[in-house]
């Protein structure tokens, strides 16, 4: 993960300097109990005035230290899993359309938000947390080795002990996160999906059957993850009562030296401090270690992110400019079928001209949308090349795709006002803006108060009619300028002299490259394009003029006719 998302060397340095100064201030606790215990047993007054004051400053560093320690920890964590959000997501919205849909919208929400969350506490939290008590428990030992080396000895041999028994868990631990983080994405999906289809659920009263089945993944998942409670809380059970027998061993060998003069009571109390202060870093360290073996599933989920295969996303390194578009895009021999499935377009030919406008045509399953998705850069072909005067696409994918605006049946809004959604930019062209919504129509929604500009859209266009967000949709594509225009049934929900007067104006811009899947096919403007695109079961039947395709295609007379 380093290589992707990092601490930064400063930031690091200041908190391993905190660590050190802390470490320090704990070891000086045992200083001042032995001073303490000294002074008492000499009775020196004066000396016990003094040792009191100074362990009220020595309070003040104490806490002032730890709390700058902590809190400069967490604004480590909070940067680093911030950068590690946003690198994801921009990794995850550099995806091909055909890389994105590998996992659905629910597994990416809950990598950006469950997963994130136990990575934070899982990994991150606890690799600091493992850095910080070595450090205490590394200054801890040397101040030990200054008090007696026979002890110091036989705390690192208890130390081993503690280090490797836990790690017998480490493994069930790391098997039990990766079944959590699945089911707890299982739970993000029911809920985005019944949240999403709750008219479909209230018109058929499936309220009850939903919620069992809810029920049912959020019970799976407190299986899951009653089963990772139960194997860390065994690892970290070991580790206290491992620590717990340590200190009262060193207890018993601390008296047993008091008795045979090899340290008075002063430095047995200092020892026992040590220990205490040795053997809780101890503790952290081992309970924090299986939960960073544990994180390792969800680290290789965001490594499969973040290490994305080229084929799943456009190349990087290109610019994000049009693909210069002068004259023409070929499709030579194309197919193409989804992974295992039956081919579904198979050898297409066809030379889309710049400023020309196209019809496409075809009855149920011809594979209009289909073609269309592989035009506009959706879909990838199986086989066959694409051009773009005369040149192939390879390593171009984003700028191709930069050459089309795609308007279908389902359009998506941003919750956002109808502005933005238009612009999708804060510095926006007036002009533009006056043109995109005379040609979409949504000017006439202005000018009959149904909706205003500075209108909020809300979640999933809620409080629009669909026809009023086909022509959003549609002044957005007209806005940006884009050489082509894609209509994927994109004026279905219009109403129809509307979108007969919206389809007018597009066919009278000479700039735009206009392809529209339509079956309206008796609509007088099908005559006005230059060419329509009959395909018949997976193939082009024929491409022309409307006159020439009636004339020359007997399949297509009978599909006017509604009998082929």
């Amino acid at each position: 993960m380093n290589k992707y998302c990092r601490h930064s060397k400063n930031s690091l340095f200041i908190y391993m300097v905190l660590n050190i100064i802390t470490a320090v201030l704990s070891v000086a606790i045992a200083l001042i109990i032995e001073l303490t215990i000294n002074i008492v047993s000499t009775e020196q007054m004066d000396d016990f005035r003094r040792i009191v004051f100074g362990a009220l400053i020595f309070i003040v560093l104490y806490f002032g230290f730890n709390y700058l320690r902590n809190f400069y920890m967490q604004r480590m964590i909070n940067r680093y899993i911030g950068q590690l959000r946003s690198l994801l997501f921009r990794k995850i919205m550099s995806y091909s359309f055909v890389g994105f849909r590998k996992s659905s919208t629910s597994d990416y929400l809950s990598l950006l938000t469950n997963d994130i969350q136990i990575y934070q506490e899982g990994i991150v939290r606890s690799k600091l947390c493992v850095v910080q008590n070595v450090i205490s428990a590394t200054i801890v030992l040397l101040a030990l080795l200054g008090t007696n080396i026979s002890i110091t000895f036989l705390i690192i041999t208890c130390t081993v002990i503690i280090y490797f028994l836990p790690r017998l868990f480490n493994k069930k631990i790391s098997l039990a996160q990766e079944k959590v983080s699945k089911r707890l994405a299982l739970i993000t999906g029911t809920a985005s999906d019944y949240l999403e289809g709750f008219y479909v659920i209230s018109t058929y009263n499936y309220q009850e059957k939903a919620g069992e089945k809810f029920d049912s993944a959020n019970e799976k998942y407190y299986e899951k993850k009653n089963s990772l409670d139960k194997n860390l809380s065994k690892s970290e059970t070991f580790s206290s009562v491992l620590s717990v027998a340590t200190e009262l061993l060193v207890l018993f060998v601390s008296a047993q030296f008091v008795f045979m003069n090899i340290l008075n009571v002063g430095e047995m109390v200092a020892v026992m401090q040590l220990t205490g202060a040795f053997v809780q870093p101890l503790i952290l360290i081992m309970t924090n270690l299986p939960k960073i073996s544990g994180g390792r599933a969800i680290e290789e989920r965001f490594l499969s992110i973040l290490t994305v295969d080229e084929n799943d996303r456009g190349n990087q390194k290109e610019e994000s400019a049009l693909l210069l578009f002068e004259k023409d895009i070929e499709l030579c021999n194309i197919s193409f079928s989804y992974e295992g499935q039956k081919e579904i377009l198979h050898e297409i030919y066809l030379k889309i001209r710049k400023g020309k406008k196209y019809a496409v045509v075809g009855g149920s399953g011809a594979g209009k949308t289909t073609l269309i998705n592989l035009i506009n850069g959706i879909y990838k072909q199986n086989a066959g090349n694409i051009l773009v005067d005369g040149c192939g696409i390879e390593n171009k994918y984003r700028q191709y795709i930069n050459l089309f605006a795609t308007v279908g049946q389902n359009t998506f809004l941003f919750h956002s006002t109808v502005q933005e959604n238009i612009t999708l930019t804060e510095k926006e062209d007036a002009k533009r803006l006056v043109d995109a919504c005379t040609i979409s129509g949504v000017l006439e929604l202005i000018q009959d108060q149904k909706c205003r500009l500075e209108q909020v859209i809300q979640e999933n266009g809620a409080n629009l009619s669909g026809g009023q967000k086909q022509k959003i949709a549609l002044a957005r594509a007209v806005y940006h300028e884009k050489p082509i225009l894609i209509l994927d049934e994109g004026m279905s929900a219009i109403d129809k002299k509307s979108a007969y007067d919206i389809e007018k104006r597009l066919l009278s811009r000479k700039n735009v490259t206009l392809l529209s899947i339509t079956h309206d096919i008796h609509s007088p403007l099908l005559k006005e394009y230059d060419e329509i695109i009959f395909l018949v079961d997976g193939g082009i039947e024929m491409a022309g003029s409307y006159n020439a395709v009636f004339e020359h295609s007997e399949k297509f007379r009978e599909f006017l006719n509604g009998t082929g």
